[in-house]
């Protein structure tokens, strides 16, 4: 889908209310309890089927529309963690995206806040991913990460091992997560070197007093690589792809997930 395709497609859907979220847990590797659950854009198309975010993502992040859609994901979670509440009773952690873009935009901290509030949920239940590549000399970008951990919400830096930051750059910044990019289980994934550089990631988060997230553990190999390495949470098919908000509120009810898209159980974390 080219950039012209991908962005009518989003108009479209925008105005026709087709942009829905999908919910992928992210899980205790050593109990496979759900930590949290990451809040994924979908465009829903008419005639049925899915329109995934690296189709049209990227023309959103050159335009600045990207600002416009995080909010709108924001409020989506804020409205299943309030559905969650009345209807399973669970106090479930959810994670939104949002662009670098937002550190341009004085009140960043504040607006989510004001969402979070509508809905009465608890900022603590709220992860913010950072998307992009991450500088440690970005000011901008970290005075308004600042200003999301003073308002309680917590903040992840989504795709490390992609992008600019490096393992120098988790000791000046705070971040309560990192999440280990899913190119470093892919390919031969297996060696030496991918293995010592996930145990660095991972015993640094550690001593920082920080989660490490392992991304794209789509199999039990992957999965098993991360537990070798150390990282005790993981994300990925392997737990179940991403689920529509009725069927996350039925994993939530039932402690399990739909059926054949699930390769190992999840327990769903009772408060």
């Amino acid at each position: 889908m080219n950039n012209i395709d991908a962005m009518k497609a989003y108009y479209e859907a925008k105005a026709q209310g087709r942009i829905v979220p999908y919910f992928q847990p992210i899980v205790s590797v050593n109990d496979h309890q759900m930590l949290a659950a990451e809040v994924l854009c979908r465009i829903q198309l008419p005639e049925g089927g899915l329109i995934t975010p690296d189709q049209f993502i990227p023309s959103l992040e050159e335009t600045g529309e990207i600002c416009d859609l995080d909010w709108y994901m924001a409020e989506r979670a804020c409205q299943m963690a309030l559905s969650t509440d009345v209807e399973c009773d669970q106090q479930i952690k959810f994670s939104v995206n949002m662009s670098r873009r937002h550190a341009y935009e004085w009140d960043a901290a504040e607006h989510l806040l004001a969402i979070a509030d509508r809905y009465m949920v608890d900022p603590e239940r709220i992860m913010v991913e950072i998307t992009e590549g991450y500088s440690v000399e970005d000011y901008l970008l970290n005075n308004m990460m600042e200003n999301l951990r003073e308002a309680g919400f917590s903040v992840a830096l989504d795709d490390f091992g992609e992008g600019y930051a490096t393992l120098g750059s988790l000791k000046e910044a705070s971040f309560d997560a990192i999440k280990i990019d899913r190119s470093m289980v892919g390919g031969d994934f297996t060696n030496d070197n991918s293995g010592a550089i996930i145990q660095s990631i991972v015993k640094l988060a550690k001593n920082l007093g920080v989660k490490a997230i392992g991304e794209g553990a789509e199999t039990y190999e992957q999965l098993l690589f991360y537990i070798r390495c150390g990282c005790e949470y993981a994300q990925g098919n392997i737990y179940g792809k991403p689920f529509s908000e009725e069927c996350f509120l039925q994993l939530l009810k039932e402690g399990k997930g739909d059926g054949e898209d699930d390769e190992v159980k999840i327990m769903v974390l009772r408060e």
